[in-house]
């Protein structure tokens, strides 16, 4: 909220009706946003299977690795690989059904 808060003008920051009133404005633009494409679910569950997995799992590990690689006792050496391979197996499952159940909705007529 301090990025979108922070653009807004003086009159919506000081006030406690207008922070209530930009916040109402980007959560009716986002219901909006889910409401208008029919198959927004299957598209988040894309987005959250490739984009957040890699965010919160899969670039960690690796940067850890990377950086700390030679320094690391063999047990963590060894669960972040593990970590590693088992976040890219789930990304790579999570993606595949994201796009399967895309298709089939697209195949129904409902995309």
């Amino acid at each position: 909220w301090n990025i979108l808060e922070g653009w807004s003008p003086k009159v919506f920051r000081d006030s406690a009706p207008g922070r209530i009133c930009s916040r109402a404005t980007v959560v009716l633009a986002s219901a909006s946003v889910a409401y208008s494409f029919p198959n927004f679910g299957t598209f988040a569950g894309l987005v959250g299977s490739s984009i957040c997995t890699l965010l919160a799992f899969i670039f960690p590990c690796y940067f850890h690795l990377k950086v700390m690689g030679s320094e690391l006792p063999l047990w963590q050496y060894a669960l972040d690989v593990v970590m590693l391979v088992g976040s890219i197996l789930f990304a790579m499952k999570g993606t595949y059904e994201s796009v399967l159940a895309m298709m089939e909705g697209d195949a129904e007529g409902e995309l």
